[in-house]
């Protein structure tokens, strides 16, 4: 009767602590509202204060991860920021190497986008040096091929030369003992120089400075100044560009030009300054009785196609033939008398010459 009313009084019948349910960490967890201490002394509160606890370490969890995302994405985007102002700042580089050329000149992506493409491959490091396959840093010194425009590692070029040019020498010596002195070729195109152009010193692209130091604010390996290099063989004029990586682009320069025949003339741009107005050529043909029919076309006109009556070499016969063989022989006999006065021409026609006889040393007639 006496358990019946505590059993009552308490709404649950009282359970020994090892059949009670346990927190993760060991400790008995008491009825709800209620608290048990366990072996340890440790007191667990059943309910609400258990849960709670659980919630604000995962709160707690969730809120690191935040930051970290947070974090990450600044660094992203930072990131993103330093790409896009090493992007601008690479184009401002290519701009400033331009910047005496000339607008209409640089819109003519054939003629300036190799040297472009030099000058930014240069500034984002993306150079490699084919003989150690290493990239070549932008305050490294450096060699340039004026062939294919390669670069390579001074130090690396001057091994490639040293070894090369030994070998040579034995191969010659062995096999080609009156050769000339032997040369030493590019790695990548395979040109070929002169022992005395083995490179010795760090020169800038333009060759005007030694050493050139680094400056983040031009060209890596140049020296600032105007390339001054000679364009082209067919050209007076210099590049006007800042020293610079790869080939000189095309004379901006404005001059007179003529077309291809001759017949028109306009301002063009020097490097440019061939062209063909799209008329009849009508240059006299080598004839000298015809003229081209061609449009207006670069090199020498072509052979004479029209036919004209010519007569053979010997005069006997006339016939058509093309106006560019101004000659043609029949297949008859000459048979005029010979220069001997016995003799007649028994060689198929032939231009008229005096003809000495075959016959040495005939008396008359035959």
């Amino acid at each position: 009767m006496q358990n019946h009313k505590q059993r009552t009084a308490t709404g649950r019948t009282n359970q020994p602590a090892s059949r009670l349910p346990r927190h993760h960490n060991g400790a008995v967890l008491a009825p709800a509202g209620q608290t048990r201490s366990n072996s340890s002394g440790t007191i667990a509160t059943r309910g609400s204060s258990g849960c709670g606890a659980a919630h604000v370490a995962v709160g707690d969890k969730h809120e690191r991860l935040l930051a970290k995302l947070a974090t990450l994405s600044e660094i992203s985007a930072v990131e993103e920021d330093a790409q896009t102002y090493v992007e601008q700042a690479t184009l401002d580089l290519s701009a400033s190497v331009f910047e005496n050329y000339g607008t209409q000149a640089q819109s003519d992506d054939s003629s300036t986008s190799r040297t472009k493409q030099h000058i930014e491959d240069l500034q984002r490091g993306l150079v490699t040096c084919l003989i150690c396959i290493e990239a070549t840093k932008r305050d490294a010194a450096v060699w340039q091929c004026e062939q294919c425009y390669a670069l390579f590692h001074l130090g690396c070029i001057q091994s490639w030369v040293l070894n090369g040019v030994k070998t040579r020498a034995k191969l010659s010596r062995e096999l080609f003992p009156l050769q000339d002195s032997p040369k030493w070729h590019c790695p990548k195109c395979r040109f070929d120089y002169l022992p005395a152009r083995a490179p010795s010193q760090y020169l800038c692209f333009c060759t005007k400075e030694v050493d050139p130091p680094f400056d983040p604010w031009i060209t890596p390996h140049s020296c600032g100044q105007l390339c001054g290099k000679r364009v082209s063989m067919d050209c007076s004029h210099v590049c006007v560009l800042r020293c610079h990586p790869g080939p000189c682009p095309p004379c901006p320069h404005t001059v007179t030009a003529s077309c291809f025949c001759g017949q028109r003339s306009s301002s063009r741009r020097c490097g440019a300054r061939l062209f063909s107005c799209g008329d009849r050529c009508a240059k006299t043909l080598q004839c000298g009785k015809h003229v081209c029919a061609e449009l207006c076309h670069d090199g020498p006109c072509g052979v004479c196609t029209q036919t004209t009556l010519q007569t053979c070499l010997c005069g006997r016969l006339s016939s058509p033939q093309l106006c560019s063989a101004q000659t043609f022989r029949c297949d008859q006999v000459c048979g005029k008398l010979l220069s001997c006065g016995h003799h007649v021409c028994k060689e198929v026609c032939h231009a008229q010459v005096n003809v000495v006889s075959r016959r040495q040393g005939s008396q008359g007639p035959s």
